[in-house]
C-alpha cells in the first residue's frame, strides 16, 4: 500500500533568492516595482526554514499519512506591506 501525504507550501522565501518579490510585484528594468491591483492581496508566505522543519515533522509522523498540509504563516501580509519592507 502506498502511503501519501500532500504538502502545499505557500510562496517560499528566504536568503539567496534571486527575486525576493515573487508573487508580490514585478520589476521593470530592475528599477521600478509594479503591483497589479490595489496591493491589498494577502500573501501566503512561508520561510524556507519553516518549510524544512514542517517536512521533517511530517515525514517522521505516522499520523500525517493520508492528510493534506497547507504551509503558510498565520499572518499573511499584503503585497503593499511586503513591498514597503523590501524598500526599507
Amino acid at each position: 500500500m502506498l502511503k501519501l501525504t500532500i504538502v502545499r507550501p505557500g510562496i517560499i522565501y528566504g536568503y539567496g533568492m534571486k527575486n525576493p518579490l515573487v508573487g508580490v510585484a514585478f520589476s521593470v528594468r530592475g528599477k521600478i516595482w509594479i503591483i497589479l491591483g490595489s496591493g491589498e492581496k494577502p500573501l501566503p508566505l512561508i520561510y524556507i526554514d519553516d518549510v524544512a522543519r514542517a517536512l521533517i515533522q511530517i515525514m517522521e509522523s505516522e499520523r500525517a499519512i493520508g492528510r493534506t498540509y497547507n504551509l503558510v504563516h498565520p499572518r499573511m501580509p499584503t503585497q503593499n506591506e511586503v513591498l514597503g519592507l523590501y524598500r526599507k
